[in-house]
């Protein structure tokens, strides 16, 4: 019988000591840390020639993964509404219907795999309330780039029901390559919020990327983000093994001002094109204004074309008294 990843976490994290890298099981736990059944909205844009994003499907869907009867793996199902379009990459053979939802069976992950989730050209970072999922290389034979940012938010913070309800914000976006003008043009936009399911019932809360959220104006492009400048930030950067190179509190920080603002308070720096030549630095990533006194930026650092860091900024604005924030 398969059980809740929070339940199960330590036995999966003590099977993992056989595997014997460090980085591997700190890995592992921040991974098993973002799992769990989650529940929410997700909606997606399509891209115009000027790069705008037009809302397409809105749709409810759950996110489950569980875990396998031996705690060696996980088992990634997702269940949508019935109507919508299956996600592209999953194969016929592996999509349902069952108990009046779709599923798409996304496979079985494990020690080998887990930090490859979208396939061998991607590569995964996890860290404790954030993670990127992203094409490891701009120059790789795949005709698409794709990449996924998670944050996670607890406590009050929360509109999720139950004391110490967990919430999230992911942003997954695909850019398709012109090999002859040597980028990638932004293709797809996908944004989810989701509530976690805990102890077997599931949340009543509908944190909809449609729905026009309180705090939107943090990440708007008129000028608002300046504001970030005055907020305490606690930046950490890891290379893309997961390493901790970087860690450190900042009075005041220049967030540049995102490519596109969404509602459900999120706001996200995803180029219209990408370049693929090399020599080629560059950051995507994506914002969330988790209330009026924190916002959250999730980011994937490329260098000469090579995913090669992740940023995770958490901003909390000063509420002293004496503040002009």
């Amino acid at each position: 019988r398969s059980f809740s990843f929070c339940v199960a976490m330590p036995k999966m994290i003590a099977s993992l000591r056989r595997f014997g890298a460090a980085s591997l099981q700190d890995q592992w736990q921040h991974f098993v840390g973002h799992c769990g059944n989650w529940h929410g909205t997700w909606q997606r844009y399509a891209v115009d020639a000027a790069g705008a994003l037009l809302p397409e499907q809105r749709f409810r869907a759950a996110c489950n993964p569980e875990l396998a009867p031996n705690q060696r793996s996980v088992h990634h199902v997702n269940r949508y509404e019935l109507g919508v379009p299956a996600p592209p990459g999953v194969p016929p053979d592996r999509l349902r219907i069952r108990d009046g939802v779709q599923e798409a069976d996304f496979g079985t992950f494990d020690a080998t795999n887990f930090r490859q989730p979208f396939g061998p050209a991607s590569r995964a970072v996890y860290l404790t309330d954030s993670a990127v999922i992203a094409s490891s290389s701009l120059r790789g034979d795949s005709p698409m780039i794709a990449a996924e940012f998670i944050a996670v938010a607890v406590g009050q913070d929360s509109p999720c029901a139950g004391e110490g309800a967990r919430q999230r914000r992911r942003l997954v976006a695909t850019w398709r390559k012109d090999s002859e003008l040597e980028t990638a043009s932004l293709s797809t936009v996908t944004c989810i919020s989701e509530c976690e399911e805990r102890r077997g019932v599931a949340l009543q809360v509908e944190p909809s990327c449609a729905q026009k959220a309180r705090h939107t104006a943090v990440g708007s492009n008129s000028g608002t983000l300046e504001v970030l400048s005055m907020w305490q930030n606690s930046r950490t950067v890891a290379g893309i093994d997961g390493t901790l190179l970087k860690k450190e509190k900042l009075q005041g920080t220049q967030v540049p001002l995102p490519d596109h603002t969404m509602e459900a308070g999120l706001c996200a720096w995803l180029p219209l094109a990408l370049p693929l030549g090399h020599g080629r630095d560059l950051e995507i990533g994506m914002g969330w204004a988790v209330s009026d006194t924190t916002f959250v930026r999730v980011a994937a650092q490329y260098s000469d074309g090579e995913f090669a860091r992740v940023v995770h900024e958490r901003l909390v604005r000063d509420l002293n008294p004496g503040s002009d924030c």
